[in-house]
């Protein structure tokens, strides 16, 4: 029960629904109801993935990926600069692979949201799997201002933690307890 609420919290946290809520209401004082009705479709989906995978010690990587797209789809309505995403499978892996729910989107979210403040090129965000000695490997890029450049930008940095970063680890930490080769770098 402990990691299900901690994978809960990681992707749905309560700053990301209140921004969302203000999103759904922005399109409605503004009277744009079917981009409105498009946006609470998709957060409805969402939170009922969420939920779902919640539930589970571990889901298919098909369904973290499409819940994963979902989240990035809302953010980037919200998004004032906007920002492009690509999904790249260097290898196609096998359809039975289980992955923890809820791994992907607080990484994303860190690039969003600290990587594209005042970044000048355009946003882009770049989720590559593949499979290398047996092993899943996913790498998330983007082409933000870096670490540093956002530590400047940002006055809460210094005081506010990422959360969502630091449940994922500890969860993937507990997940590869006996796996003495894997690893999360």
């Amino acid at each position: 029960m402990l990691v299900e609420g901690q994978a809960l919290r990681a992707q749905m946290n309560p700053h990301f629904i209140f921004n969302a809520l203000n999103s759904i209401k922005g399109l409605v004082v503004t009277k744009q109801n079917k981009s409105a009705a498009l946006y609470i479709s998709k957060f409805s989906k969402l939170v009922r993935n969420v939920l779902d995978n919640s539930r589970e010690l571990f889901i298919p990587l098909e369904k973290e990926l499409s819940t994963l797209e979902i989240y990035i789809q809302l953010e980037q309505a919200r998004f004032r600069d906007g920002f492009n995403y690509e999904i790249k499978w260097v290898k196609q892996v096998n359809e039975n692979l289980f992955i923890p729910p809820a791994v992907l989107q607080p990484f994303v979210e860190n690039s969003i949201w600290h990587g594209f403040k005042n970044n000048p090129r355009p946003n882009l965000i770049e989720i590559i799997l593949d499979v290398k000695d047996s092993y899943l490997c996913i790498d998330i890029k983007d082409n933000g201002i870096g670490i540093a450049a956002s530590k400047k930008y940002s006055s809460d940095m210094k005081t506010r933690k990422s959360h969502g970063v630091a449940i994922t680890r500890s969860r993937i930490e507990q997940y590869m307890i006996g796996n003495k080769s894997g690893k999360l770098s």
